[in-house]
């Protein structure tokens, strides 16, 4: 989080599910590479796996070499999956776009998995979300 901007990453898929199904509300976290974050802050304690930096890395890779066994992937597919039940389940979307987000998810495209990086001015509203 050096200087005005911060950085993050999430799969391509993420960014259209955002834009198209949830009125471009975007979930990400704004430390890029929190293995560089100072000693005893709370960037600090993100656990590797979970290092935007590292997961930009790993899908790159996972997309550039169409890696069918990639834990990442598969854990995004399911996780949409879930996602599109739950919001089905609260009426957020409709049947149509729950059959449209488990259709993309079980596709066999890397191209949507591919990393999106977000290059955030400081200034901009940013919501923070306690899970």
């Amino acid at each position: 989080m050096d200087g005005g901007i911060f950085c993050s990453t999430n799969p391509w898929f993420a960014t259209e599910i955002a834009n198209k199904y949830r009125g471009g509300l975007h979930f990400a976290w704004v430390c890029f590479d929190s293995s560089k974050a100072a000693a005893g802050s709370a960037a600090a304690l993100v656990a590797p796996s979970s290092n935007p930096k590292r997961i930009y890395e790993t899908l790159y890779e996972d997309c550039r070499s169409e890696d069918r066994h990639s834990a990442l992937i598969r854990g995004y597919k399911q996780k949409f999956r879930r996602l599109a039940r739950q919001w089905a389940g609260e009426n957020s979307i409709s049947e149509n776009q729950y059959g449209e987000i488990i259709a993309t998810v079980n596709s066999t495209s890397f191209r949507i998995w591919r990393p999106i990086l977000y290059v955030i001015p400081r200034v901009a509203r940013v919501a923070y979300a306690l899970r």
